[in-house]
């Protein structure tokens, strides 16, 4: 019986084909590698038992390899199933989303607060919240503090505040050098 394989990935001048029934079969994947040697254009092969795959480097198209291999009935080649990328679409509703929820929060305080202020602020609540009882939740303080600063420092305001410290040492720069 012919064993399945799949092209696990595809590149200029290399190949992966994982043939998962040889998984741990170095006998056989060495010996599909000594069939793939007699291929046209394929400049070496390896061989990992570990996942049951060979990886081909060549100077000839994946086409004329698979070709190659259905000739020799080496295996019969699945088409992997790639992850689809989300849509346009997808990424408008998630965008207009995010949209909406900051358009209800400015709403709400006035101006005063958007999505990234709400969200710098819930950051350093759950932060102060993990240094006052352990640490037992699911992100240490430090972390929720960095992801605030990381927010704060992208605000108009957090922009200004490291205009003013880029100058100050600028000017400290100056000074020292007189």
């Amino acid at each position: 019986m012919i064993p399945d394989a799949i092209i696990s990935h595809a590149s200029k001048g290399r190949l992966r084909v994982k043939i998962p029934s040889q998984r741990g079969n170095l006998g056989a994947l060495k010996a599909y590698g000594d069939q793939f040697a007699t291929c046209p254009g394929v400049l070496s092969i390896e061989v990992n038992p570990v996942t049951g795959s060979m990886l081909l480097i060549h100077q000839t198209t994946v086409g004329e390899i698979v070709e190659f291999a259905r000739s020799k009935n080496l295996f019969s080649l699945k088409e992997q199933k790639t992850p689809k990328e989300p849509s346009a679409v997808v990424r408008r509703n998630i965008g207009d989303t995010f949209k909406s929820i900051d358009r209800q929060i400015q709403s709400l305080t006035d101006g005063d607060l958007d999505l990234s202020g709400f969200a710098l602020v819930a950051l350093m609540v759950a932060g102060t919240a993990q240094i006052l009882v352990g640490n037992p939740g699911p992100i240490p303080w430090f972390t929720a503090y960095w992801y605030a600063f990381n927010l704060y420092s992208k605000t108009p305001e957090g922009e200004k505040t490291q205009d003013q410290k880029a100058r100050g040492q600028k000017a400290r720069g100056l000074k020292n050098r007189g």
